[in-house]
């Protein structure tokens, strides 16, 4: 019965932990780097930063297109453990191009940091790794 009742506490006590990790995440504005490489480019692509609202029912940030390359990101899989989060999404964008983006994000309070890969398929295939970090900057208006 004791040994019953150890277990049960640990098992509260890491689920509180891992909440209060994620909890670190500020909803708000934040700014996001992007550093890509594509294997085979013979020029390193320029770092791009932008700003984008995140929410903590949406806290993937989702890749920016140019004005007439919108497109429509959805999140296939996430996992939340502790203050990190992995996911999968699938992009589509126009004329049907589609964008397979597997990555893991990490909060820490006012920072964040993470990694990803992009596969983009059509008739001219490319593969893409980039890494991002971030700064919060305030909370979102709307």
């Amino acid at each position: 019965m004791k040994k019953n009742m150890v277990i049960v506490l640990a098992l509260l006590a890491s689920f509180a932990c891992a909440t209060m990790a994620l909890a670190e995440m500020k909803e708000g504005f934040w700014d996001i780097k992007t550093t890509m490489e594509m294997p085979g480019m013979p020029i390193k692509m320029p770092a791009t930063t932008t700003r984008t609202c995140i929410r903590k029912d949406d806290m993937i940030p989702k890749p920016s297109a140019q004005k007439g390359q919108e497109q429509e990101c959805k999140v296939k899989e996430q996992k939340i453990t502790g203050d990190t989060i992995t996911y999968a999404m699938e992009c589509t964008g126009k004329g049907g191009m589609t964008t397979e983006i597997a990555g893991e994000m990490t909060y820490k309070g006012d920072a964040m940091e993470g990694t990803s890969t992009m596969k983009v398929k059509g008739p001219t295939p490319m593969e893409m790794s980039t890494k991002v970090s971030g700064k919060y900057i305030g909370p979102c208006t709307k």
